[in-house]
């Protein structure tokens, strides 16, 4: 039987997306890994609120700021905007719905993540399949374990490297 999702899912799946596309352009700045650290986090977050707030003060926040000159210069030039739009759409995931009535937002948000994936060729299946058949969005959900988070992330090589550099607070190279 499928587990309902939850709003943290998706924010998690969302992150996802953003390790995807940065391992496959080798990405190695902090910033970005702290973005993605920090998205992750809202799995185990017990206070919504406060990780929200948290998110406002990260160098690289996805909230319109402009992308720091020491991610982008991983980023193919041909791909700055597809992978603002990334990261801004990753990011409202998990706050679009923040302060107000919960909607389909931040499923639609995760799905022009994965297009936004498909168009940099590359593959969301696996993601997908984790996804399919789930009942329909029924709230915030409640903080998973340190334990459980660390069970979802091993699914997914790609975050843990973007983690360890976070926590690190140095390169990929």
């Amino acid at each position: 039987m499928s587990t309902a999702l939850t709003i943290r899912h998706l924010q998690f799946y969302a992150a996802v997306c953003l390790c995807r596309y940065g391992n496959s352009r080798h990405v190695s700045a902090i910033a970005f890994a702290d973005l993605v650290s920090h998205l992750i986090s809202m799995f185990t977050a017990a206070d919504i609120t406060e990780w929200e707030q948290r998110g406002t003060q990260l160098e690289m926040g996805g909230r319109g700021d402009e992308i720091p000159d020491d991610v982008l210069k991983d980023v193919p030039e041909g791909e700055h905007d597809l992978f603002f739009r990334l990261v801004e759409y990753g990011v409202s995931v998990g706050i679009t719905d923040m302060y107000g009535a919960l909607t389909d937002a931040p499923k639609k948000c995760l799905e022009v993540c994965f297009g936004f994936l498909h168009q940099a060729g590359l593959d969301t299946r696996d993601i997908r399949d984790r996804l399919a058949g789930s009942p329909a969005i029924i709230d915030w959900g409640e903080p998973i374990s340190v334990e459980q988070l660390a069970q979802e992330v091993d699914r997914y090589p790609e975050c843990k490297r973007y983690l360890r550099l976070a926590t690190q607070g140095h390169g990929l190279r």
